[in-house]
């Protein structure tokens, strides 16, 4: 605590000095914290802090002893039965975990859902604007070198489960998530700010 205590005209004083105005309702409610600001001020520079230590800007949220979990049962997937479907359009919609199943399974390839996604944004990406730069040949070779993996069997060695799936990062979202039919969709797209697969 301070020396001396505070009181309205010390406030009333100190605003002088700093060029503001409080009112005396405001004042009032300083009271009653400022003696406990002032305290916490005191203690933290009393910690010696070297000029090598870095600032305060890592957040974590973690306490003392948590360990995040790991392994592989971190991650379990619900089965998938559905059959692939025939339109391009119903594989473009259909969830991440369809996807990854039937790729899995070797029912449609990376090759394949890449370029239904390249297709789609050659198509509506003129008129949604959701894209500044399109790589299709990155894209196409990645999701080649995808299926080379899940050919060989990598996926049952250890692949994370997405890996095989592209992403891609619109301009504008909000443009982007439209109802279906005039969506170029959020998934397996290639854009020039996603390289390579999810992880």
């Amino acid at each position: 605590m301070t020396q001396t205590a505070l009181t309205l005209d010390t406030i009333a004083a100190a605003e002088r000095l700093m060029g503001v105005s409080y009112s005396l309702a405001e004042r009032q409610q300083m009271l009653d914290n400022l003696e406990g600001q002032i305290l916490s001020a005191t203690q933290r520079r009393a910690v010696p802090l070297a000029n090598s230590v870095p600032m305060a800007l890592r957040f974590d949220p973690r306490l003392p002893g948590f360990a995040l979990p790991h392994g592989a049962d971190s991650v379990r997937l619900s089965a998938v039965t559905a059959p692939l479907p025939a339109k391009d359009e119903d594989i473009a919609f259909a969830p991440v975990t369809h996807l990854q199943t039937w790729i899995k399974s070797g029912a449609l390839s990376s090759l394949r859902l890449t370029q239904i996604y390249l297709d789609r944004i050659k198509a509506l990406g003129p008129r949604l604007e959701c894209f500044a730069t399109v790589t299709p040949e990155l894209a196409l070779a990645e999701a080649a070198a995808a299926d080379a993996l899940t050919k060989a069997g990598v996926g049952r060695l250890g692949l994370p489960p997405l890996s095989a799936l592209q992403i891609s990062l619109p301009r504008r979202p909000p443009q982007c998530l439209l109802q279906r039919g005039s969506s170029v969709g959020l998934r397996a797209a290639a854009s020039a700010r996603t390289r390579g697969s999810i992880s």
